[in-house]
Formats: C-alpha cells, structure tokens, sequence
C-alpha cells in the first residue's frame, strides 16, 4: 500500500479539472481598471497552478515510491533507531 492513496490522488486529479473548469467562465467575466483585471485573474490562475502542482507531486511520489511512510515524510526516525551520526 502507498503512503497516498488513489482515492488521493483522483480527487486532486478532478480538483484540478474543476479549477480549469471554473476559470475558462471566469476569464472574461472580469471587470474594472486593467491592473485590477491583471490581478484578478493571475489570482484566478492560482488554484489551477496549484492543483497541477500537487496532482503532479502526489503522481512522482505514487510512482516512485519516494516516502514508504509517515515517518519517512516527515523526516522522523522509527522507535529504536541510532540518534544519528556516522557507524564508529
């Protein structure tokens, strides 16, 4: 078993489509002064981006199997292991 699941990794997959999903509408809905337009919609972008970003981080980690566990995520040591250091 994965450290992510696919459940995990479908629902980032369809929050990715959603957010594209939400943009394309939004895109030209957007009114006011050309620097609030710009601003608006670079913050529209932003959960598209995002989204990519942890579809494509959850897929690397799914595929190569980069974290065998929580503990291996989070940098802590299992119980019992050395404190670190180099073997004398």
């Amino acid at each position: 078993m994965s450290l992510t699941s696919d459940y995990l990794f479908y629902t980032a997959i369809a929050a990715a489509v959603g957010a594209v999903l939400f943009t394309l509408p939004a895109w030209n809905s957007v009114r006011g002064a050309r620097p609030v337009r710009w601003l608006t919609r670079l913050l529209i972008v932003g959960p598209c981006r995002a989204t990519a970003v942890a579809v494509l981080g959850l897929w690397v980690d799914n595929d190569f199997a980069l974290h065998g566990s929580r503990n291996d995520l989070l940098g802590r040591r299992p119980a019992g292991a050395p404190a670190g250091g180099c073997p004398r």
